[in-house]
């Protein structure tokens, strides 16, 4: 009767195989292979509770039997009951080490505790036991993937593949390994080789289109979710990435519908509201992206995106304070979020009462925290060291288009001389405009950024030879730091673009003034500091409008204004500029700034003016407008009032082009001084206050003398274009005189640490 239940349940019969051991337990209740066959039938009949108390039957009858004590441990696993699954496996292993099922099961129950170095090292013996059983490496796999280890993950999902190369699902997962590895190339053939075996496999689609947004090719990207969606119309994660996929194609109210879709088949989700909040800002709508974070937030509270792009967002609108304590909270729940941690380097710079020490800290915080550990990438360079050949200059930023840095060290780029300098440009611009177009035409090589991991990115800068890599971005958004941090050239510089520091030993020069840096400061930079005249130089725009008369002078009310971004106009600035205009009851303040068309944004701003005493209607705000409008509106204003501790760069360039004279407050930090350095290069040091109340007298007595003021007005652009700063020939040979010096130095002998003994030398200083 035994043989006959057995019989039946090997063949599934297994109604026929419980009255088969039905009938042996009448005769004999104790009989343990009844016991276990019928256990064993519950188990597969998903009576877990009830298979597990025949098993516990039989090891009261027999407590050795390995075999019901893995049986037990399996169905305790079904139970969740994973802490005694353990304890039953353990046993049954320590009866039979060299069975390789026990040691999988074991392995199981361990992963579900979360004790991944116990599941590996399980795995690991029943696949020497075992090595030709596919599922055994693909489990080992899954456990190495958890554990971050994507290089040993891949070598399980492979050699499970040469063992069952038809499984769609294992090419996902070796593809999913290689794409944590950064080899997006060869995880997207991987993901395709899933879809080619199994074409209906939405996650595959979805895989291949998220590898494909990795390497920057958007329509392919595009038609992968399509794939996916057509298999499954509502499926809320690839509705997501197509709205992300049409954001970035441009395709705005296509990404829209999308992200809605996504909402409609999943209400609580919170990555479509992120999307949803990205494509808002992009628009300019603060308000309304704020609080498309927050609902993300309010969704999964540790979704680190969602807590830093809210941080951007209220930063965006002025509120930095916040948005420093969302960026740490993103950074607490994951202390390696790079993008957080450079944001809090960002944010800290408009902070009020934060000095030249803070600053370079939290830079030197973010090198120590995810720079550092690159510098076993480090290797010395094989850069002919001759000191007078044509140097190869590497520029890389994000900002190669029209935007507000490309304004500062795009003319340089320019006006290089070709006997002296190959530009090579490292690109991370999505949307190339005619300004991208321009630079990459007067470039000698051309490299995208975009798909590349900083890994890649710095074997092909070192592929190139690049004599002198040079940082254009700060911690500005798209910034390179994490390639700059592996070293890739023998001699990097920051400067130009966003000018204020790294923090990074890799880093070796900032290119900068001594009045942007003060020698007393400069033990602080990470970077030695090479001065020129000033610290950015600045192109005159085609077409600028012609210098309007001064409005004071033509009778209309006394004008400040201010043209600078809202996030650097703190509370105390409004007060400040509060104290200006109860100083001069006749003057009004016209603001202008892109974050002005947000509703939300002019609420907060004139609450706050309303706060400080200051009668509204002499507050006039305007928002976005072409670069030409801009400037006109520059125009209208007698005096510019540059907020601080974060000074104006280009926009205190396009006020005295212009001919608007601009009062600033020297503060004791790098992105406090930039109004300084340009002012004091143009000769105008008489417009510089060193505190609030200096500011505030400074502001009031030069708005008394309009004839003085009207008479400035008219020679402020010829100053300006006279000037060093704007004569981009003679700026640029003092830049390649920089370069050239720098390089002369590297290439003596003995003055040329590399790699980690560079590093160690500075940390020794």
């Amino acid at each position: 009767m035994l043989r006959l239940a057995a019989s039946h349940y090997a063949a599934g019969r297994l109604m026929e195989a419980a009255s088969a051991c039905g009938t042996v337990l009448a005769g004999d209740p104790r009989n343990r292979d009844a016991l276990r066959i019928l256990g064993a039938i519950h188990g597969r009949q998903g009576q877990h509770a009830e298979a597990a108390g025949l098993f516990e039957q039989v090891l009261k009858i027999a407590p050795g039997d390995p075999e019901t004590l893995r049986n037990l441990g399996v169905t305790l696993i079904e139970l969740g009951r994973w802490p005694e699954a353990v304890e039953r496996l353990k046993a049954a292993v320590k009866l039979k080490k060299d069975w390789a099922d026990a040691h999988f099961s074991l392995a199981t129950a361990f992963r579900h505790l979360g004790r991944l170095a116990d599941a590996a090292g399980h795995l690991e013996k029943a696949a020497k036991l075992q090595p030709a059983v596919a599922a055994i490496h693909i489990d080992l796999g899954v456990v190495r993937l958890l554990q971050g280890h994507s290089a040993a993950a891949a070598a399980s999902f492979r050699t499970a593949l040469r063992l069952d190369p038809e499984n769609a699902a294992l090419h996902v997962n070796l593809g999913t390994a290689l794409r944590q590895l950064g080899n997006r190339t060869e995880a997207a053939d991987s993901f395709r080789a899933a879809i080619r075996r199994q074409p209906g496999f939405s996650e595959a689609h979805c895989s291949l289109g998220d590898t494909l947004l990795d390497l920057g090719r958007s329509e392919e990207e595009l038609a992968a979710y399509r794939h996916a969606l057509a298999v499954k119309p509502d499926f809320p994660e690839v509705l997501n990435s197509s709205g992300t996929a049409e954001l970035a194609l441009g395709s705005i109210e296509r990404s829209e519908r999308c992200l809605l879709r996504a909402l409609a088949a999943r209400p609580d989700y919170a990555a479509p509201h992120v999307n949803i909040g990205l494509l808002r800002l992009s628009d300019g709508q603060i308000g309304e992206a704020a609080r498309r974070f927050r609902r993300a937030v309010a969704l999964s509270p540790e979704h680190t995106d969602a807590l830093n792009d809210l941080g951007i967002a209220l930063q965006t609108g002025g509120r930095t304070e916040e948005a420093i304590r969302l960026h740490r909270r993103a950074l607490h729940v994951d202390p390696q979020h790079e993008a957080a941690h450079g944001n809090i380097v960002f944010a800290l710079d408009l902070l009020p009462g934060i000095g030249f020490a803070e600053h370079q800290a939290e830079r030197r915080r973010w090198y120590l925290r995810h720079g550092r550990r690159h510098a076993a990438a480090i290797r010395p360079h094989t850069n002919l060291r001759d000191p007078e050949r044509r140097l190869r200059v590497g520029y890389v930023s994000a900002d190669f288009r029209a935007h507000s840095a490309a304004n500062l060290f795009g003319p340089m780029l320019l006006h290089h001389d070709r006997t002296q300098v190959a530009v090579v440009c490292y690109s991370g611009v999505v949307h190339e405009d005619d300004r991208t177009r321009t630079f990459r035409a007067a470039s000698d090589l051309w490299r995208s950024t975009i798909g590349l991991t900083a890994d890649a990115l710095a074997d092909q800068i070192r592929e190139d030879a690049v004599d002198i890599l040079v940082d254009l971005s700060g911690y500005s958004a798209g910034h390179k730091l994490p390639v700059f941090a592996r070293k890739p050239a023998p001699v990097q510089v920051t400067g130009f673009g966003y000018g204020t520091g790294t923090g990074l030993p890799t880093i070796d020069y900032f290119f900068a003034d001594p009045v942007v840096v003060p020698a007393e400061a400069r033990p602080l930079f990470a970077e030695a500091i090479y001065d020129l005249p000033c610290f950015i130089p600045f192109e005159v725009p085609a077409g600028v409008p012609a210098v309007s008369p001064s409005p004071a002078a033509a009778g209309a009310p006394f004008t400040f204004g201010s043209f600078n971004r809202i996030a650097k106009i703190t509370d105390g600035v409004l007060a400040t500029w509060g104290r200006i205009l109860a100083a001069r009851p006749d003057a009004r303040l016209l603001m202008k700034d892109s974050a002005l068309d947000d509703e939300d944004v002019r609420r907060r701003l004139l609450a706050a003016f309303g706060r400080h005493g200051v009668d509204l209607a002499r507050i006039e705000l305007r928002g976005r407008t072409g670069r030409a409008e801009h400037l006109a509106a520059m125009g209208e204003a007698d005096i510019t009032l540059d907020p601080f501790p974060n000074n104006g760069g280009v926009t205190t360039f396009e006020s005295i082009l212009m001919g608007v004279p601009v009062i600033a407050l020297v503060a004791q930090s790098a992105p406090g001084r930039s109004s300084a350095s340009i002012l004091t290069a143009l000769s105008l040091p008489d417009w510089l206050a060193g505190n609030e109340d200096a500011y505030v007298t400074l502001a009031t007595e030069r708005a008394a003398e309009v004839a003085t003021l009207a008479e400035l007005r008219g020679t402020l652009r010829q100053r300006l274009s006279a000037s060093v700063v704007a004569d981009l020939g003679s700026y640029t040979r003092l830049v390649e005189a920089g370069y050239r010096h720098i390089w002369r130095k590297w290439c003596a002998p003995g003055m040329a640490p590399t790699g980690r003994d560079q590093i160690r030398s500075r940390r020794g200083k």
